[in-house]
């Protein structure tokens, strides 16, 4: 990823294609009210409780430490293992941690919510994609330290989980960052 920022697009282009996604931002949109980004203690998860199965809520707990405290049962199906309470940067190489790490610093410091879409194989050779919506939350400081990230279906074959070295930076195509 280079050192310059990518183009923003304003936040009324983030569509997304997939029903699941847009009601994960229809509530993220709701909460946010006056503010830039909404408060974290404003969420609560029964409110989208149907979509939480596809969603990953990951807590910036040090500069390079982004712990997974939630990591939905839908996911933990289709990658065939739960990363509760790792460190998310944790399943790259050094070359994609820091790749992941500015991702999340772009999330975090510009403020802005980020789309693209995740292209896998399950262990046994067959395709999966997802689309997946990246929205921030912030702490009672304003800081945003909380990230929801809503990672519905394409396609998948179930009953297929992807093999473990499919999870990379690389595998997310097409980052588009939007402006908040």
């Amino acid at each position: 990823m280079p050192d310059a920022l990518p183009p923003f697009l304003p936040l009324d282009q983030l569509e997304p294609k997939l029903e699941e996604s847009n009601i994960v931002l229809d509530h993220w949109q709701s909460l946010r009210n006056d503010t830039i980004v909404p408060s974290w203690k404003s969420l609560d998860l029964l409110d989208i409780a149907e979509n939480l199965s596809g969603c990953m809520i990951i807590h910036q707990e040090e500069a390079e430490c982004f712990r997974v405290t939630l990591f939905g049962t839908d996911l933990v199906e289709r990658f065939g293992l739960d990363l509760t309470g790792i460190n998310f940067l944790d399943v790259y190489d050094a070359e994609e941690r820091q790749m992941g790490v500015k991702r999340f610093e772009i999330l975090r410091t510009k403020p802005a919510a980020a789309s693209s879409t995740f292209v896998g194989k399950t262990a046994a050779g067959a395709p999966f994609s997802a689309e997946v919506i990246m929205l921030p939350f912030a702490n009672n400081d304003a800081r945003i330290d909380r990230f929801l990230f809503s990672m519905t279906t394409f396609s998948y074959d179930r009953g297929r989980p992807l093999a473990t070295h499919t999870l990379s930076t690389n595998s997310f195509n097409d980052y588009v960052f939007y402006d908040l």
